[in-house]
């Protein structure tokens, strides 16, 4: 009965993510189009006066988007959500007494981080990150009897995440642009084997991508992002078998995260 449901579940997760793919492109692009048209009348109406106020800024950023390597730092706000897959037997089980579905719910974290930008061509940058990153996961248990017991995974990690950015072209001092890539990720400090406790995998890879907006001051580059990740691999650990591990046969992780980058 859990297993049927949880594909259900998982099909329509799939047809819920191409659909959001397909609006997310296609919204970038109208934005950048419209941004596009509305400098294009600005321009038009006040040629000359828009001109000579932009011309030295345009030339300012346009040469700090021509170097060949770029850095900065960041913070970010983390939301995180484990995908939970049931056993064959948990599923089939009827123990009047026992566990009757688990729930992942949604917690939160942040992670502070530096980065290096690579300029590839006139559109398109290879960036590559170096994060630390403090979060929690959350599993909620559903008893027989109504009762439930929640289950905290507290965890931290270093990722390196390796992305291709393209950017659309600059209008004034702001720029859109699509961000995606992979980013490895390894724990960085030894979970409590409490008993009972729910334990995960020491490493990890993730796709992610997203979408951000340049915005150039006279000193520094300001870039908010929002960035949607998707783990590829199983994070379940059960070496030390338990009431609350055996019923799950899979755990994956996913998140999204707002970005606030600072660099040059």
């Amino acid at each position: 009965m859990q297993n049927p449901h949880t594909r259900h579940q998982q099909h329509l997760h799939r047809q819920k993510s191409l659909r959001f793919l397909s609006v997310f492109f296609l919204c970038f692009f109208f934005i950048s189009s419209a941004q596009a048209q509305f400098f294009r009348q600005s321009g038009s109406k006040n040629s000359g006066k828009y001109t000579e106020h932009v011309s030295y800024e345009l030339q300012r950023d346009k040469r700090r988007l021509t170097r060949p390597v770029n850095f900065g730092f960041y913070l970010a706000g983390l939301g995180t959500r484990f995908s939970a897959r049931h056993t064959p037997e948990f599923a089939q089980s009827n123990d009047p007494a026992g566990i009757i579905n688990v729930n992942p719910r949604g917690s939160g974290g942040f992670g502070v981080g530096f980065y290096s930008n690579f300029r590839i061509s006139e559109f398109f940058d290879l960036r590559i990150h170096s994060q630390a990153s403090f979060y929690e996961h959350q599993l909620e248990y559903i008893f027989a009897d109504g009762q439930t017991e929640s289950k905290l995974v507290e965890g931290s990690s270093f990722e390196i995440p390796i992305l291709i950015k393209y950017r659309a072209q600059l209008r004034g001092s702001k720029g859109m642009y699509m961000i995606a890539g992979i980013t490895p990720s390894f724990a960085l400090s030894s979970q409590k084997e409490e008993r009972d406790a729910i334990l995960t995998a020491s490493s990890n890879v993730s796709i992610e991508y997203g979408f951000g907006l340049d915005v150039f001051f006279t000193y520094f580059k300001f870039a908010p992002e929002i960035r949607f990740s998707h783990g590829l691999g199983n994070v379940l650990n059960k070496d030390e078998p338990n009431a609350f591990n055996n019923p799950l046969e899979r755990l994956q992780t996913h998140r999204v995260s707002v970005f606030l980058h600072f660099g040059g």
